[in-house]
């Protein structure tokens, strides 16, 4: 058992052996890996971020810099270094709903996160806003192309819709047989 309530994702760590973990207890913890089922779970857990007052919804890490970046039930999107999980490196909000679903763009320079039928985009760099696009439909899942210039979009609506970053045009739409809750886009071919 991981945490009080649900694990909302589950994240490696880019460089070490850690695997990351978001639950329902406002925590994001780092486990060491390979965790011994034989010594007591406290010993394996590396890092503890007392990350949100309530739930965490989605969590992802930094390819590069290997910081944690949450998003809460709070309505704060926050950057966190493992190493000092005492305060945050950085926070953006409070927003006006909760982000239920984070991607970032394949270098890291570029934050997405969906809150309802709104997709918001933000430079990882400083938390400046990069966007609020609209859907038509609840947003479940995100994924930046390789090239950070469309955001692929799952949709409530049984859609999935390309969209371009820079003014939330829809290119295309991808019909589904039901809602479709994730998107992968290909690393390297549009």
């Amino acid at each position: 058992t991981a945490h009080a309530g649900g694990v909302a994702a589950v994240a490696f760590h880019p460089s070490q052996p850690v695997l990351y973990t978001p639950g329902a207890d406002g925590l994001v913890k780092g486990w060491s890996l390979p965790i011994d089922p034989k010594e007591p779970k406290e010993k394996a857990v590396k890092h503890t971020i007392k990350a949100h007052a309530g739930k965490v919804l989605a969590a992802l890490v930094h390819p590069t810099t290997g910081q944690v970046i949450t998003a809460g039930a709070d309505k704060l999107v926050r950057v966190w270094d493992p190493a000092k999980p005492e305060k945050p490196v950085r926070e953006i909000g409070p927003l006006a709903n909760a982000v239920a679903v984070l991607a970032l763009s394949r270098d890291g320079t570029l934050l997405a996160g969906a809150s309802g039928k709104d997709v918001l985009v933000w430079n990882t760099a400083d938390g400046k806003d990069g966007g609020k696009f609209t859907q038509t439909a609840d947003v479940l899942a995100l994924s930046f192309s390789a090239d950070k210039t469309r955001l692929l979009v799952g949709r409530a609506d049984n859609l999935a819709a390309l969209m371009e970053v820079k003014d939330g045009t829809v290119v295309q739409t991808f019909p589904h047989t039901g809602a479709v809750r994730g998107v992968l886009s290909h690393p390297s071919t549009p």
